[in-house]
């Protein structure tokens, strides 16, 4: 008797676990005979006879797009090298602040923490 009262933690801790292996392996293992697939089944989508015609047409001209060349000529020729280019340079803008979505903060030159400023006051 004085063995069960030492170890009565260790007792039931072990006997706690027993019971969650054995209740994991009967979820787990059981015989899946008498659960068929529509009980798992969550949606199920009907397809109409619309839908999978627009859905051959449009496998269709993704497979025609595939076999389509280019004819690179295009680019030696007299016109197309006569293009002007009007493009511009894009300068560098500054960047803005790390979390835009934070109160702004100004730090005071003699003090040593922050203060919060509305951003009115900018």
């Amino acid at each position: 008797m004085e063995f069960y009262k030492k170890n009565k933690k260790v007792i039931l801790i072990s006997f706690a676990g027993v019971l969650c292996f054995s209740a994991i392996y009967w979820f787990m293992f059981k015989d899946d005979a008498d659960v068929s697939d529509q009980d798992f089944l969550v949606t199920q989508v009907s397809v109409s006879p619309g839908d999978l015609i627009v859905g051959r047409e449009l496998l269709g001209l993704l497979s025609r797009l595939r076999i389509t060349t280019l004819d690179t000529e295009f680019f030696d020729r007299q016109d197309f090298l006569s293009l002007q280019d009007f493009s511009r340079e894009i300068t560098a803008q500054p960047v803005g602040r790390e979390n835009p979505f934070a109160p702004f903060e100004r730090v005071s030159p003699g003090a040593s923490e922050t203060e919060k400023v509305s951003p009115s006051a900018f």
